[in-house]
């Protein structure tokens, strides 16, 4: 599970689609972020770290809500063939402050009576 509110990093390789060598991308590749099957417009940095090798990071929003689903899709063309594919996918956690807050509201919205 990725934290709600930190960044989420990883790498992908591109390849020629003929010989399958690792290849350098026609240009540089762009990502999206996907939320519960949505594109969203939250930026997906890449850069390119090697031949044909780059790495990707995106900020995970503090809004985000416990269980939902979020992935990486990077978009490259190689060698004039354009693809897309995920990269990435994992579900949303909230940090332990968060859920410790979520417990205190809903303790105080509680009545208790110790006998």
């Amino acid at each position: 599970m990725i934290l709600a509110g930190t960044t989420a990093v990883g790498e992908f390789t591109t390849r020629n689609p003929v010989t399958g060598v690792r290849s350098y991308a026609d240009s540089l590749p762009t990502g999206k972020l996907v939320r519960n099957g949505a594109d969203t417009a939250q930026t997906v940095a890449v850069t390119e770290k090697e031949t044909g090798v780059y790495q990707w990071s995106v900020a995970i929003p503090s809004t985000y809500e416990r269980g939902d689903s979020v992935q990486v899709r990077i978009n490259a063309t190689v060698a004039a063939v354009q693809d897309n594919w995920d990269v990435w996918n994992d579900s949303v956690d909230l940090a332990t402050t968060d859920l410790v807050d979520t417990l205190k509201d809903s303790l105080q919205a509680t009545e208790v009576t110790v006998q």
